[in-house]
């Protein structure tokens, strides 16, 4: 509870825009008849490295930031990926030391399984 405390009372990290203020990378809105740039930002841009990791004939891929502190295991819903917790994890990074891994879960992302479509909970709680 107090390291919850902690966190609350720490103003944003630098560099974070206010909120309801995100605008396309072209930094214009509306009107300006500049293209907006949707473009996906690499995933190197919020996290320091990626491993694969093996379990029998399937491959995980883990998305590491951190190296010190507790561990958070973050781990996306269905139609998602771990690069869903992109800009979470570099936000609670500056305001906690933490260890972050995100993974993708089977199905999803960048992993390779034996069978992606078998979301079966027996299946899913046998590599997680």
């Amino acid at each position: 509870m107090a390291l919850h405390r902690a966190v609350l009372k720490k103003s944003l990290p630098p560099g974070l825009p206010p909120r309801g203020s995100l605008q396309p990378r072209s930094g214009g809105g509306g009107r300006s008849g500049r293209k907006k740039d949707y473009s996906p930002l690499p995933w190197s841009d919020f996290f320091d490295t990626h491993q694969d990791v093996r379990a029998g004939a399937n491959s995980f891929r883990v998305y590491l930031k951190g190296s010190g502190g507790p561990v958070l295991l973050l781990l996306h819903g269905g139609g998602h990926s771990a690069l869903s917790w992109a800009v979470f994890s570099v936000s609670v990074s500056k305001l906690v030391e933490c260890r972050i891994a995100a993974m993708d879960i089977r199905g999803h992302g960048y992993t390779a399984t034996e069978n992606d479509t078998d979301l079966s909970a027996s299946t899913l709680l046998r590599y997680i």
